[in-house]
């Protein structure tokens, strides 16, 4: 809820109880809330994106100003709470030093038990901390292609933290990366055609990677199509669909959205 709380927001965390009867078994576990010192009575944005991990909650609050923003600033900050406590682990604040550095977590963050992960409002860096040393990697992760990413890349990490996957739709492309160094491990692109929007949605568990492409033509024009990765013993090694899914009719856009498990892809 971004308007709660006086516009500072809140997240609400609910957790499953096969015994409770009411809302189908779920209770509500806790809820946090943005704090600020800003003067100008705008949004905060406490909640304005967020993701969980077996332990972790990782919660984005973009409008977040520092003391020398206390009107009108959007440094934002992000804040990492145990996911079954709701106790505050630790917070991350960037101070404006370039002109496109602010806003963390505007358009997403990503979390698993190691690191969490933000983008900052107009950049194409992804900024790395360490979940429990609470230390931002000063070498951020950036394209290894010279076009960049598009404006709404994604990313998330293997559960493991082993690497960390970002999409970049622009050039149809899936980009794997150590998250403990930053370096490129490999680069998956559309093993189709051109302009099937490969990689426009994904989702990562700690044995598979399922990529969409929603306007793939294999059923029919823009029927859809989404891959299903094994991901290999060796991750600098061969990365290759052992399933593809395909939509039936034209313009199905299947794969639009995606999630996945290790039993279940939906």
């Amino acid at each position: 809820g971004l308007g709660e709380n006086g516009t500072l927001g809140k997240v609400t965390v609910w957790k499953r109880d096969a015994t409770n009867t009411s809302h189908d078994g779920w209770v509500q576990n806790y809820s946090k809330y943005g704090t600020t010192n800003r003067t100008d009575g705008s949004w905060h944005y406490f909640g304005q994106k967020f993701d969980i991990s077996e332990t972790y909650l990782l919660v984005s609050q973009y409008q977040w100003a520092n003391p020398s923003q206390l009107t009108g600033g959007t440094d934002g900050k992000m804040h990492l709470f145990n996911l079954d406590t709701g106790a505050l682990v630790q917070e991350w604040t960037r101070y404006t030093d370039n002109s496109l550095d602010y806003g963390l977590g505007q358009f997403h963050c990503a979390v698993c038990d190691l690191y969490s992960a933000w983008h900052t409002g107009f950049n194409d860096e992804i900024f790395i901390a360490n979940n429990v040393a609470g230390t931002i990697r000063s070498q951020k992760i950036t394209p290894n292609n010279s076009n960049g990413w598009s404006n709404d890349f994604k990313y998330e990490f293997r559960p493991d933290g082993s690497f960390i996957a970002v999409s970049n739709s622009g050039d149809e492309e899936i980009e794997i990366f150590n998250p403990s160094n930053g370096a490129h491990i490999k680069t998956l692109t559309n093993p189709a055609s051109a302009g099937d929007l490969f990689a426009d949605n994904f989702a990562v568990t700690q044995n598979y990677l399922v990529i969409t492409a929603s306007r793939a033509d294999v059923g029919a024009n823009n029927s859809g199509s989404v891959y299903v990765y094994e991901i290999p013993d060796v991750l600098t090694g061969t990365w290759a669909p052992i399933l593809t899914l395909n939509g039936e009719n034209g313009g199905d856009y299947f794969g639009t959205s995606c999630a996945v498990s290790d039993e279940h892809v939906l």
